[in-house]
Order: C-alpha cells, then sequence, then structure tokens
C-alpha cells in the first residue's frame, strides 16, 4: 500500500488522485481481498481516517522536501545530496506503513479462509507479471525494458533527454547491482510473511498484543530490512541511484533544469492546495 502512496503523490494528475485516494485505494485492496458488503463500509472508514491523517500530518513536510529538493537542483548535485533527498522520502514511508499497520489489524480478524485464499492467488497473478517484465530469459528484452522505464522517468522531470544521456542511462543499467532473483525471493517471502501472520489471525493464534507485535513488525521490516546481506544489496542500488541521478542532472542544459524547476513547482503549488482544502 506504502507504493501506491508514493504513486499517488507523485503523478502528474496529484490533486485528482489524491482527493480520490480512498476510493481507488479501496478499488485496489478489494482487488486483492474481495471484500464482503459488511466488510466495505469499516475499510473505506479506514482508508479516509488515514487520508485525513496523512493530508494534516505528512503534506506539510512532502512540501517542504520539494521546496529543499527545489532548491538543491537548480545547481549541480553530489550523489550524496541526492541520496540525503531519498533518505527524507524514506522515512515518510516508514512513518506512513506504520500508520497503515493498524487498519491491517482492524480487518485481518474479519477475513475469511476464502478472502485469505484470494489474496494468495492475486499475489500469483502479480507475481507472474513481475517475472515477465524483470526476469525475462532475453537479457536484451530485459535491458531494454529497464532502459525504457529509466528513460520515461527521466522525461517526466527534464523533458526530451538527448541521446547521450540515454546512453548514460543505459550505462547504468548495464553496470547496475540490480539481480531480480535477489528482488523477487525478498518479494516472495514478505508474501509469506504477511500471509502467515493473517491466516495466524483468522486461526487464533495470532490475537492482541501479539497481532499488533507481528503487523507493526512486518511494516517495519518493508523499509528496515533485516537480513543484512538484502540490507547492503538495497543501499547498493540506491547508491547507484544516486550516483545515476547525479550525473544525469549535471548532463541536463538549462532548457532541461527550466523544465525540471518548472515540474517541481508545479507539484508544489499541487501540495499548497491540496493541504488547504477543508478535512472531509
Amino acid at each position: 500500500m506504502a507504493c501506491i502512496f508514493c504513486f499517488l503523490a507523485s503523478c502528474s494528475a496529484l490533486k485528482l488522485t489524491y482527493n480520490n485516494a480512498p476510493d481507488l485505494l479501496y478499488w485496489w485492496l478489494d482487488g486483492y481481498v474481495d471484500f464482503s458488503a459488511k466488510q466495505k463500509p469499516l475499510i473505506k472508514q479506514e482508508l479516509n481516517q488515514l487520508q485525513q491523517w496523512h493530508r494534516h500530518n505528512e503534506l506539510p513536510k512532502y512540501a517542504e522536501l520539494m521546496q529543499n529538493t527545489a532548491n538543491l537542483m537548480q545547481r549541480d548535485v553530489t550523489p550524496q545530496q541526492v541520496c540525503s533527498v531519498f533518505d527524507s522520502a524514506k522515512t515518510h514511508i516508514e512513518q506512513l506503513n506504520l500508520e497503515i499497520a493498524p487498519i491491517i489489524e482492524s480487518i485481518a480478524p474479519d477475513l475469511s479462509v476464502k478472502q485469505l485464499a484470494h489474496i494468495e492467488k492475486k499475489f500469483g497473478v502479480d507475481n507472474e507479471k513481475w517475472r515477465d517484465k524483470w526476469m525475462d530469459e532475453n537479457l536484451d528484452k530485459r535491458e531494454k525494458k529497464r532502459l525504457d522505464d529509466a528513460i520515461d522517468r527521466a522525461e517526466s522531470f527534464y523533458g526530451s533527454i538527448n541521446s547521450d544521456q540515454k546512453e548514460l542511462l543505459l550505462k547504468s543499467i548495464q553496470t547496475s547491482s540490480f539481480k531480480p532473483e535477489v528482488s523477487y525471493q525478498r518479494r516472495l517471502e514478505k508474501q509469506q510473511a504477511i500471509m502467515l501472520i493473517l491466516r495466524g489471525i483468522e486461526q487464533g493464534r495470532l490475537s492482541g498484543t501479539q497481532a499488533n507485535s507481528k503487523i507493526q513488525s512486518f511494516m517495519h521490516e518493508m523499509t528496515e530490512p533485516e537480513d543484512p546481506e538484502y540490507s547492503a544489496y538495497i543501499d547498493q542500488l540506491a547508491t547507484e541511484s544516486c550516483q545515476t541521478i547525479a550525473s544525469l542532472h549535471k548532463s541536463a542544459t538549462p532548457k532541461q533544469r527550466k523544465t525540471l524547476q518548472e515540474n517541481l513547482k508545479g507539484y508544489l503549488n499541487d501540495l499548497n492546495v491540496l493541504m488547504s482544502l477543508q478535512q472531509p
């Protein structure tokens, strides 16, 4: 769910999407759980309350981070400066995850065996799509998909990028430490972990403080992996991403930097509008 909020906070239709976030999130969650008529009002109420908390507590921090980022990107930046932005964003994701934990705790006891099976089946569908995108046996096709994604992300901020900049992105992909099999195994482990928790609650083996502790730990581990090898792997990927962004920004033309500032200003304006809206 945290990833969904990251999407909501960065998409071009920010105001429209954010204001409809509870309904969009409900639709997304329902695709996994298939909520009953009785469960629907509860989850919608929980999501509305989450949005109210997020609007009041987190949007001002997002706006501050956006302004700081815009100021930072007015000149060349170091990889360390880029990573400092990432670290700040990670803190907000961690806080959001902790706010989501009580929602899971309140919903979990009412999930049926059939709904748990539905979640597991949806995981399987998603995993197949993930493998198709990131684990294609044709390495050239896999590389092209990653490059296309990288170009799309870069152009969403800078506008059109040139051939040299595309080559920079390609080289970063070719030398990346990204290992799809490692990321996929982590994905499976997290899915198995949440299913173990949900089944433990459904079967009465976890309740009260036990359930709360398990869910809190699960959500915390989403951003702070306990496995030292995986944690080092994630840190390395982040370091490489910061280097790529710093290099791309250094190569940006005055026109591209102007486009970047305009886009960041647009996101900041949207955040300010969202903060000014009355709570539902």
